[in-house]
């Protein structure tokens, strides 16, 4: 598998994360994600990217959650 989750990041008063696919297996990852001419027999271009955009509403109130009981 070529998906990673980096340890969140705090930068000034913002804190980040990075996620996503690619290592060693980065060209292909890469090809698969961005050309939407391709056709996949499982899952589709951008899937992690649709992922999130789909479920945008709900991931943010849920984020805002984690981070406030953490501080």
């Amino acid at each position: 598998a070529s998906g990673y989750v980096e340890p969140p990041q705090l930068e000034g008063n913002a804190i980040t994360q990075t996620l996503g696919f690619g290592g060693s297996a980065q060209d292909y990852a890469l090809r698969i994600h961005e050309d939407l001419t391709l056709n996949h027999t499982v899952g589709r271009s951008k899937f992690l990217e649709s992922a999130v955009n789909d479920r945008e509403r709900e991931l943010i109130p849920a984020i805002e959650r984690e981070i406030k009981s953490a501080i």
